[in-house]
């Protein structure tokens, strides 16, 4: 090799080092700001729980107190008409109440992710038909508050789209710590994903945004059994 082509290689090598650098730059930057973004949006969705439960909830109970009152004293042509609207007031509470539920539970900040996905299993179980099944290391360590609420975010997102989607009777969620990397599977008995679903579906591609902003990989996948297969495996720390 001439002394020109061994100049021109160095340059080369010196350039794709710099790609290298820049792209491993842009990756990082990519996930800290989705990380923040991410952050920020469940700071807002606990002031609205917050808000929630303190002012509309109280609020929308003491409405329910005052027209139970008025039924019992109202005269029998209004009774029937106070009756819905005592059952609407409850019916919206109720909403509000589910709305609430859904938003970041105190626990995930308080006890960790671990403890958070097992309540989370007893909340969809008692709101669904789904027969669940946790499989979570309780003893596992704390991870960064970011990618617990990431992590928290696709196992509920994930766990809704089975109830509501997949025509699963059973699902099982797995929750593992190991070597600094972090798993999330959960696996359903439904009719499964469409391939094109699987990429380009609303609330997958939430999946995938939140999984990339903590640097995790996702895949989406269909369980030999039948159903779906849904694995979230954070980045090794170094």
């Amino acid at each position: 090799m001439t002394a020109h082509e061994s100049g021109a290689a160095a340059q080369i090598a010196e350039l794709k080092l710099e790609i290298t650098e820049l792209q491993e730059m842009l990756a990082h930057e990519r996930r800290t700001i989705g990380a923040q973004i991410a952050e920020a949006q469940e700071d807002e969705r606990r002031r609205l729980a917050a808000e929630l439960h303190d002012e509309v909830g109280q609020g929308l109970t003491a409405l329910l107190l005052q027209l139970h009152a008025l039924v019992l004293d109202a005269p029998a042509q209004l009774n029937s008409r106070l009756m819905e609207a005592h059952e609407l007031a409850r019916k919206t509470l109720d909403e509000v109440r589910r709305i609430a539920r859904q938003l970041p539970p105190a626990v995930l900040d308080d006890l960790g992710l671990a403890y958070a996905l097992v309540h989370l299993c007893d909340v969809m179980r008692r709101s669904s038909d789904l027969d669940l099944h946790p499989d979570v290391d309780e003893e596992a360590p704390r991870l960064e508050p970011a990618v617990e609420l990431a992590l928290y975010r696709i196992a509920q997102e994930a766990l809704t789209n089975v109830a509501r989607h997949a025509e699963a009777t059973e699902a099982a969620l797995v929750f593992r710590v190991q070597n600094g990397r972090a798993l999330v599977q959960i696996a359903d008995d439904g009719i499964g994903v469409d391939p094109l679903l699987s990429e380009t579906g609303g609330g997958l591609a939430g999946m995938r945004y939140r999984a990339a902003s903590i640097g995790a990989t996702l895949e989406i996948r269909s369980a030999p059994q039948g159903g779906t297969v849904i694995t979230v495996l954070t980045e090794e720390k170094a």
